[in-house]
């Protein structure tokens, strides 16, 4: 069993580093397939040059340590200082990394208050398009359907584009998506052959 220090738990989020496996990447992509498959684990991320291994996750931080044992990840003398270890409930990482992330939700919704004073209610058609797309991918097709007919609105009144970096950022994002679609395909075939 590899040697292990558990280097910081925050809600959401475990960093572990492995110092006997560093440069290791063979180690750490079986790590990282393994805990991929789990529904907790939203994402697994591992840095073999440093021997780091980070996991974001959601719901209780004692399951994702128990499949860690299973899998032979971590000991239960590991287990038993992860669970030893208090998670932070009133600091100031909270607001960015626990329940949803709310100081930028309440940012973002701050200055949609401050856009709807100034009377900047719409936003062009492209960003009524994508925010479309998004709510249609998410399984929420009537609040979808409202932005379709508002950005058809926009886009007879030829308010077509938003801003340069709203739309370059739309378009990396979509190259993503790509990306880690063909990345997903790939890997089902190789997991089916």
């Amino acid at each position: 069993m590899p040697s292990v220090i558990v280097e910081h738990v925050l809600p959401g989020r475990i960093r572990l580093r492995f110092p006997d496996r560093r440069r290791d990447t063979a180690f750490f992509e079986q790590i990282i397939s393994l805990l991929s498959q789990h529904p907790a684990v939203e994402e697994a991320r591992a840095n073999p040059l440093t021997g780091s291994l980070l996991v974001r996750h959601s719901g209780p931080i004692e399951e994702l340590a128990g499949i860690a044992v299973q899998t032979g990840l971590i000991g239960a003398d590991t287990l038993a200082e992860l669970m030893k270890r208090p998670v932070p409930t009133g600091s100031w990482a909270r607001l960015f990394v626990g329940q949803g992330q709310q100081l930028p939700t309440v940012a973002l919704a701050l200055l949609g208050v401050l856009q709807m004073a100034r009377g900047r209610v719409f936003g062009p058609a492209s960003e009524l398009f994508w925010h479309t797309r998004e709510l249609w991918q998410r399984g929420r097709p009537f609040p979808a359907l409202g932005l379709a007919l508002l950005g058809l609105i926009q886009l007879s009144r030829t308010n077509l584009f938003g801003s340069a970096t709203s739309l370059l950022f739309y378009g990396l994002m979509l190259q993503n998506e790509r990306q880690t679609a063909r990345r997903t395909a790939a890997e089902a075939r190789g997991t089916s052959s």
